[in-house]
């Protein structure tokens, strides 16, 4: 025969309810950060199926961009900088996280704005709105977000 501790079933507290209910909101907020970093990474890919475009790379030329060890440095930035997001929006503190989510939504606005400037191929012209709306919405979340309170500061309330 066994015998098991059990642990005495209580209501939660209100503090407890509030903890919880920040905690998970915050998590959703960073969750929704995350998701929509996820599209940036995958746009440009479908542009090498277009007629010519890999001829046209091979020439040296990035749309209207010579390549160069500088061009292609800065499109490796312009790529790398939405992955990175995903695992800053889930690892990094909340100030962190709200600062460059704010500063990087506003930078992907504008160069998805100016990725559109000319473009007349339907599917860049949807990812392109698309973009523009995601980072639209990190930029509303991060503004929107008010932080995630240690226990302490929640035992406070």
């Amino acid at each position: 025969m066994t015998f098991q501790r059990t642990r005495r079933q209580t209501a939660p507290g209100p503090h407890e309810e509030v903890r919880h209910a920040r905690s998970v909101g915050a998590l959703e907020a960073r969750r929704s950060l995350d998701r929509a970093h996820v599209l940036f990474v995958y746009a440009d890919l479908l542009s090498f199926f277009r007629p010519g475009e890999l001829a046209e790379i091979s020439a040296g030329n990035m749309g209207p961009v010579d390549v160069s060890q500088g061009s292609l440095l800065l499109a490796a930035i312009v790529v790398t900088i939405p992955a990175l997001m995903i695992v800053v929006s889930v690892a990094a503190p909340f100030p962190l996280v709200r600062w460059l989510s704010l500063g990087v939504g506003v930078l992907y606005i504008l160069v998805s704005v100016s990725n559109l400037i000319g473009e007349s191929w339907a599917y860049y012209l949807f990812f392109g709105v698309l973009e523009i709306g995601l980072a639209g919405l990190v930029v509303a979340y991060a503004y929107r977000w008010r932080g995630e309170r240690t226990p302490a500061q929640s035992s406070r309330l």
